[in-house]
């Protein structure tokens, strides 16, 4: 099994996360694994790809703790571009082969590209959303939706898109 966890690391994440408990909560997970057929992976985005890593075995402690160290570098700021966190966690999987997968989408849902530099905006992000969504669709590839904050996550932000996610769940 890889699992990926795709997190927002945007700007609004630092309000509606500020002890980030997201970040904490992936290496929490990290550290259950221990299976040598779970891999685990991390994307995190703010309007640019953060950090990245393919899901790589847990059943090796140095594996665990390069995971970990990699979570623990990432800081809230910037644009949100769901989209691109999205499509690098599907082109993960895409590396890591043939296995069964499962995405965990971790934001507040607050999609904002007004004033990025990428030259990316709402739209394009939208249509990556929808083709990533659709090849998950295909594959038959699980996704849970954590979302953060106080107007929960702007979880209505992220359904429209990703419908066919399996679940939502509120923190």
């Amino acid at each position: 099994l890889d699992v990926i966890f795709v997190v927002d690391a945007s700007g609004s994440m630092k309000s509606n996360d500020p002890e980030g408990i997201a970040l904490e909560m992936v290496k929490a997970f990290v550290d259950t694994i221990h299976a040598d057929d779970i891999s685990v992976g991390f994307v995190a985005y703010n309007d640019k790809i953060v950090s990245a890593s393919i899901p790589i075995t847990m059943a090796e402690q140095v594996n665990r703790e390069n995971l970990k160290d990699l979570i623990d570098t990432t800081i809230y700021s910037g644009n949100t571009d769901i989209g691109l966190g999205l499509t690098e966690a599907y082109k993960s999987l895409q590396i890591s082969g043939d296995k069964n997968s499962m995405i965990g989408l971790i934001s507040d849902g607050a999609t904002e590209l007004r004033g990025s530099t990428t030259g990316r905006n709402d739209d394009t992000q939208g249509e990556d959303v929808a083709e990533v969504i659709r090849h998950w669709q295909d594959q038959t590839i699980p996704a849970v939706i954590i979302a953060f904050g106080p107007h929960r996550g702007d979880a209505g932000d992220l359904q429209p898109n990703t419908k066919s996610i399996s679940d939502v769940h509120y923190v």
